[in-house]
Order: structure tokens, then sequence, then C-alpha cells
């Protein structure tokens, strides 16, 4: 097959990836180029890590898009085999077939959407991976955190009286060593969501914008609980910082938007390959992005240099008089600016391994 090539999308379109199936071992599907405005609710978006880079090895995956030939990463590949398993055909936005991500102007154009892209999406696919032995155990914990008062009294209430299993305490402790917790962007991905499914393996629970309050509570609940502390001793934090930023996220819809540096300090311990990630989606979440251009053709140094200015602008409050009256950057300033520009010197924003970074 022909790799595939990607046609100039129009200002304000998206593509959708139409997932047919599996044949002859191979994914296929199509994809179709679409107004966003026009497609809202009309697919689901995919929440995932990249994960391994794609290569021209032996992990080389190929799936069949339009008679032609994509490359995707291994964990999307699990991802979409785990989609095609419910047997109709779906329809996806997924960032690694769904953007050009060889054309920097369309990446930073589409990637200035996501917000928009995950928030009209009529559902977010959470996808964690396949499943460890124990994993269907911490799974019904949290899907029982996460239902409504429809599901009745329950033995798997994380605060029975009996204690917790060792099947429960190693499946919660796989679920929450996965790096999708880690991840920078998938923050956004979920906290714009309408509804989001969480899945790992065969198992997924959902939970949506009306319950998330509810799963919020429960989840501190628990963990908070002598039971957790002294028996399962793994951290919820991460769920628990993505459920409360949906909140936070459709509160502030209806008021003022969240601090920058408030969320940039936030979430500094979060991961992203590429180091503009660690602004672009945290200018996301802070709905800034109308007044800082996503730009993947910049360079890192040039990315935070408008960085800086930006924050210049909007945090005046942070300089003296003099230095505002002068525009003069006092010593901690231009160190603050040295130390940032560094990535490999700024573990705590943009914490890369140096595999990633070589």
């Amino acid at each position: 097959m022909q790799p595939f090539k990607y046609k100039s999308l129009r200002n304000g379109y998206i593509r959708i990836f139409i997932l047919k199936g599996i044949s002859a071992g191979r994914i296929h599907g199509k994809l179709s180029s679409e107004s966003l405005e026009h497609g809202k609710h009309s697919y689901d978006a995919l929440s995932y890590v990249w994960g391994e880079r794609i290569s021209l090895n032996k992990n080389e995956l190929l799936i069949e898009v339009d008679g032609c030939s994509i490359q995707i990463s291994p964990n999307l590949h699990e991802a979409l085999c785990y989609l095609c398993k419910h047997g109709q055909q779906r329809r996806l936005w997924i960032d690694q077939i769904c953007i050009n991500q060889d054309d920097n102007r369309e990446r930073s154009e589409q990637v200035s959407k996501m917000g928009l892209i995950y928030e009209y999406a009529r559902a977010v696919q959470i996808r964690l991976g396949p499943a460890a032995k124990f994993t269907g155990e911490g799974m019904q914990i949290l899907a029982h955190l996460a239902a409504g008062d429809e599901c009745g009294p329950t033995p798997l209430s994380p605060w029975k009286d009996s204690g917790f299993s060792e099947g429960e305490k190693q499946g919660l402790k796989d679920i929450f060593e996965r790096p999708w917790f880690k991840r920078m962007w998938v923050v956004q991905e979920a906290t714009v969501s309408r509804q989001a499914i969480f899945s790992v393996g065969d198992y997924a629970f959902p939970w949506d914008r009306y319950s998330a309050l509810r799963f919020l509570k429960r989840l501190q609940f628990a963990e908070l609980s002598v039971l957790w502390q002294t028996q399962v001793k793994t951290s919820m934090s991460s769920l628990v910082e993505v459920v409360e930023s949906g909140l936070l996220h459709y509160d502030s819809k209806l008021g003022s938007r969240p601090d920058l540096l408030d969320s940039m300090y936030k979430y500094q311990h979060r991961l992203a390959t590429d180091p503009r990630d660690m602004i672009f989606s945290t200018l996301a979440l802070t709905r800034s992005l109308d007044n800082f251009e996503v730009n993947y053709a910049e360079t890192v140094d040039e990315t935070y240099e408008r960085l800086y200015s930006y924050i210049r602008k909007t945090h005046r409050n942070i300089w003296s008089d003099y230095e505002v009256l002068h525009e003069y950057d006092p010593t901690w300033y231009k160190e603050f600016k040295n130390v940032l520009r560094n990535v490999k010197t700024r573990p705590n924003l943009t914490p890369l391994s140096n595999e990633l970074m070589e």
C-alpha cells in the first residue's frame, strides 16, 4: 500500500476517522473532512498516551485508511483493537491519525482547536491499555465510586469493614501507575469532556459532568478512610486532579477563567514529550490560546520567550512600579528566564526522560 497523503483542511474543519473494523488482520477505516462546529456530539475523541515513538523497525504498525497506509504507535493500535470489539463503525477523533503530524502549520492550527474538539465530542474515550492480572478488581472499586445511586449497596465499597483483598490493592496500584496519569495533555482532554469513558482491558466505567462532583467527593472520602490509608496506600490524587479540573472548567465558563501561573504551578509535575506542549496545554486549560499563537515552527526558546512576554503583560503585579515604568527586568526574573529556557535543567516544569531529550 502507498502511504496516505493528507489533503489540506479548510478553515474550521477537522478530520474524523471512521473506524470500520479489522479485516485480514489489519485495522481499516477512512478519513472524513468535516466542519467542527456542525459536527458537535457526532464523534468520540480518544485520550491515550502515544508511548513508543513510531519507527521503521519490527514494531512498525500500519493501518489502512482509504486504501492507503498510516503508521501508528503500538499504544494506539491496542486502543483501536479494543474499540473494534463492539462490531459497529465508530466515528473518532484521534490526534495521531486526524492531524498531519508532518505539517507544522496544520499541527499548530489543529492543536489550538483541541479544547473545542474534545468539548464537542459525544464522549472522550480514555484508554489506559491492556489489563494486568488484578486490574479488573481495581476497576470494580473505581466503577463503584463513579456509579450513581441506581447501583445500590455493594460489597465493593472501599470503606467496607472486611478490608481490601490483595487483588484489589494490586489492581488499584497497577491502574494508578500507568503513564496516562502522568501526562499533561490528558488533563485538558478529560477536563472539557461531556462524558468520559475510562477503560483498561475489557473493563470500563463512565462519568459525566453531572456526576463529577459526586465522583470527586467519593474518591476523596475513600482515600481518606482508615482502611485505604493503612491497606491500599495508593494515591488517587492524579485522578482527583482531573475530575476536579473538569468541575472548575465548567464553573469558570460562568465566571472568571483560571489563572495561568496558578495552573502552570499546579500541573508542573506532569509530563510532555515536547516541552512547548507544557505551555500550549496549560494555556488551553486557562482559555488563553486566543491571545497566544500555537506555533510548532518556533523553537522551544522562541516559544518560552513569547511566554515570558505574555506573563509580563498579564501579570503586571509581579513587578514593582519602577520595573514596569522603566521596563526593567529584575535579576530574579532574568534568572527565571535562563532556567526555564534550558529544557534539560527544568525537571520540575517538563520532566522529560534522558531518552526523549537525546
